[in-house]
C-alpha cells in the first residue's frame, strides 16, 4: 500500500497541483491563458492592458477582467458574451521511452503500445463581462471567464502511458472591478474568487512482468477543487487624446488543492494498494505584471504589450497527507516568463461600422528539461492574430478574432522512479518530442447602452 501512496503522492498530486498552474496551450504564456476575446485575440493582445485609443480603440467590457482602469475608454454601459474555440494540433513526433522492471531483471525494454498518442479535441471556453458608469469619474465592471484550464488526453495505451493519460483543468473567475478617472489619469483594481477543478490520470506498471505491455497496467485518477481569492491593480495614464500608456498588476492566487485519488486495476503483491487516499498541498500561482501602450494617428491605432511571470516562485511544492505520512518536498527547477506583442488596428473612414486589426507576438516558456512531461509539453512560441468589429447597429456589435500559435519543439528526456518505496521495483525512462500548433476562434457580441 505505501509503495503506491507514495508513487500517486509525489508524483501524482504534485503534477495535479501543476496543472492548476498551467493553462491550454492555446494562446497561453506558461499556465496562464492570454486569448479570452475576440478583440484581443484580433489584437494578438496588444490592447488588452490600454484598450487603444482613438478611433480604432478596441476597449470593451473585458477590461474589467484585462485591467480596470482602461474601462475609461468603453464609454458608456456595455455588456459582453464571448465564446473561444480552442483548437490544438498535437503530434508525437519521435517515442524512445522504455521501462526497466524487477521483471525485466533491470534492463530497459520499449514501453509498448501502439497507439498515436495525442487525441485532439476542440474545446470550447465562454466568457461574461460587464461595465457601467456611475457619474462622470466611476466605472464599475465584473468578469466572468476561465483564466486557466488544461485539456489535454492520450491514448490508453500510448508509449507514454506512464507519464499521463487525461490532465484536465477546469477554472471559473469571478472578477468585480472599480476605476476612478482623474482628468488625464484613471486608477482600478479588483479582486478575483477563483474556482478550480483538475482531473489527472496514467498508467501504473506491473513491476514483475519480463514483457511490460498496457493489458497489465494499473490505473489511477486524481481530482481535487478549491476556491481562492486574489486580486488586480491597474493604471492608465492619457497625456494626450492620441496616446496611452498603462500598467497592470495581477497578484498570486493561494490555492490549497484537496484531491482524492483512485488505484484500480493492480495484481499480485501491489493489489491491497487499490482503493483511494486524500492528500492537499498549497501552493502560489504566480504574480503577473503588464505593461501597454497605444497610439493613435487617424483611423490607425498601434499598441504594444509586455507581460512578465514570476513562474520561479514554484521551484518548490510541500505535500501533506491525510493518513498521517510525513509532508514531502519537491524542487521544480521553473524559470520565469514573458509575453510581448505588437498589433495594428484600423477604422476605415469609407466603412465606419468596419474595424480590422492584425497582431503578432512572442512568448517564452516557463519549463525546461529535465521537469517538462507529457501532461504539457509547454516549449516558447510564436503567435499571429487577426479579426474584425463589426456595427450591426448603434448599440450592438459582433467581434471575431482568431489567433495561430506555433510552438517550438517540446522534448521530453527524463526518468522516473514510479515506486519511490522501493526503487527497485521499475524505472520508466521517458525520451519523447511533440510538434504542437494550436489555432484559437473566438466570436463575441457587444451590447453598448
Amino acid at each position: 500500500m505505501d509503495m503506491a501512496v507514495t508513487y500517486v503522492g509525489m508524483r501524482q498530486i504534485t503534477a495535479l497541483i501543476l496543472l492548476l498552474c498551467s493553462c491550454a496551450q492555446a494562446g497561453a504564456t506558461g499556465f496562464f491563458i492570454e486569448s479570452q476575446t475576440p478583440r484581443t485575440l484580433g489584437a494578438a493582445t496588444a490592447s488588452a492592458i490600454t484598450g487603444g485609443t482613438g478611433e480604432s480603440a478596441s476597449a470593451d467590457a473585458s477590461m474589467a477582467f484585462w485591467n480596470p482602469a482602461a474601462l475609461r475608454n468603453v464609454g458608456g454601459n456595455e455588456i459582453v458574451t464571448t465564446l473561444m474555440l480552442l483548437l490544438p494540433d498535437k503530434a508525437l513526433e519521435r517515442n524512445s521511452s522504455a521501462i526497466a522492471t524487477a521483471g525485466t531483471l533491470g534492463n530497459f525494454v520499449p514501453t509498448g503500445g501502439d497507439a498515436d498518442g495525442p487525441r485532439n479535441a476542440t474545446e470550447a471556453v465562454a466568457g461574461l463581462y460587464a461595465t457601467w458608469h456611475t457619474g462622470e469619474h466611476w466605472h464599475f465592471g465584473v468578469a466572468v471567464n476561465s483564466p486557466f484550464g488544461l485539456a489535454s488526453k492520450y491514448d490508453q495505451g500510448w508509449p507514454g502511458r506512464y507519464d499521463s493519460t487525461v490532465s484536465r483543468l477546469i477554472t471559473v473567475d469571478v472578477a468585480p472591478s472599480v476605476s476612478y478617472d482623474f482628468d488625464q489619469f484613471s486608477i482600478g483594481g479588483g479582486i478575483n474568487i477563483q474556482y478550480a477543478k483538475a482531473t489527472l490520470s496514467s498508467a501504473l506498471p506491473d513491476p514483475f512482468l519480463s514483457t511490460p505491455g498496457a493489458a497489465a497496467d494499473g490505473h489511477f485518477e486524481l481530482q481535487g477543487d478549491d476556491t481562492s481569492i486574489g486580486f488586480n491593480l491597474g493604471a492608465v495614464w492619457a497625456p494626450s487624446t492620441n496616446l496611452q500608456l498603462g500598467i497592470h498588476y495581477r497578484s498570486a492566487m493561494k490555492h490549497r488543492l484537496d484531491g482524492q485519488r483512485t488505484i484500480r486495476d493492480l495484481n499480485g503483491p501491489l493489489a491491497a494498494a487499490n482503493g483511494v487516499a486524500t492528500g492537499a498541498v498549497n501552493f502560489n500561482l504566480p504574480e503577473i505584471l503588464s505593461l501597454g501602450v497605444s497610439y493613435s494617428s487617424g483611423p490607425m491605432t498601434m499598441s504594444a504589450r509586455w507581460s512578465g511571470f514570476n513562474w520561479s516562485r514554484l521551484d518548490e511544492l510541500q505535500v501533506d497527507y491525510e493518513s498521517g505520512l510525513p509532508a514531502d518536498h519537491f524542487r521544480f527547477d521553473y524559470r520565469d516568463a514573458y509575453s510581448a506583442a505588437i498589433g495594428l488596428e484600423y477604422h476605415p473612414q469609407r466603412f465606419p461600422w468596419l474595424r480590422p486589426r492584425v497582431g503578432i507576438g512572442y512568448a517564452t516558456s516557463m519549463r525546461r528539461a529535465p521537469t517538462i512531461d507529457s501532461s504539457l509539453p509547454d516549449a516558447d512560441h510564436y503567435f499571429v492574430g487577426g479579426g474584425f468589429s463589426l456595427d450591426l447597429n448603434s448599440g450592438l456589435t459582433a467581434d471575431i478574432g482568431w489567433i495561430h500559435v506555433e510552438y517550438n519543439a517540446a522534448r521530453i528526456h527524463r526518468t522516473v522512479v514510479p515506486y519511490s518505496a522501493n526503487p527497485l521495483l521499475a524505472s520508466v525512462h521517458s525520451d519523447l518530442e511533440f510538434d504542437t500548433s494550436a489555432d484559437i476562434l473566438a466570436v463575441g457580441v457587444a451590447w453598448h447602452f
